[in-house]
């Protein structure tokens, strides 16, 4: 389940607004994660890693193909209530919802990022995932039985009335 927490972080920064400084963090925990990988999967992840340090280079053809899907030409919404059918009427619910996850577990989204995403934005929720993993890792070491079951609850139910939306791709 550690393996996890950085397959988590690095999907939460592969889908944020590109940035130069998540590079080297995808990369760690990518090396990280290689540890825990079976042979096939290993292969793919050397791929992944081959292109992702080749596209390294052009971060500002990566901002703007980023913009183009998920911005400007808005070909696919980083946002789950975008998915929602009942958009006008839910969303506020939906987005209180989301809001009293990260307040209950202690998830403060930073000031910089909270202007620039709403809290449904992708890759806030896939941080928040690996924040709940990281937890639930920690309450099983300290053999913190009852908080594990929190946690295992919140991860489950958050997965499922959130993070399960995204599964349509």
């Amino acid at each position: 389940m550690e393996s996890l927490i950085y397959i988590y972080k690095i999907l939460s920064l592969g889908l944020a607004y590109p940035e130069e400084r998540n590079w080297a963090t995808i990369d760690k925990h990518i090396m990280t994660v290689e540890g825990f990988l079976e042979d096939a999967i290993s292969t793919r992840v050397d791929n992944f890693k081959k292109n992702l340090s080749k596209y390294q280079q052009k971060i500002e053809e990566i901002r703007a193909d980023y913009l183009s899907i998920f911005d400007t030409g808005r070909k696919i919404s980083p946002y789950e209530t975008e998915y929602m059918s009942e958009k006008v009427s839910r969303k506020p619910f939906e987005l209180a919802d989301i809001a009293g996850f990260y307040a209950a577990f202690g998830f403060d989204v930073k000031e910089d990022i909270r202007n620039k995403e709403a809290l449904d934005h992708i890759s806030i929720e896939l941080e928040f995932m690996a924040i709940l993993t990281w937890k639930a890792v920690y309450a099983r070491e300290m053999k913190q039985d009852e908080n594990l079951r929190i946690v295992q609850d919140a991860r489950m139910k958050f997965f499922k009335e959130h993070l399960a939306k995204w599964t349509f791709f």
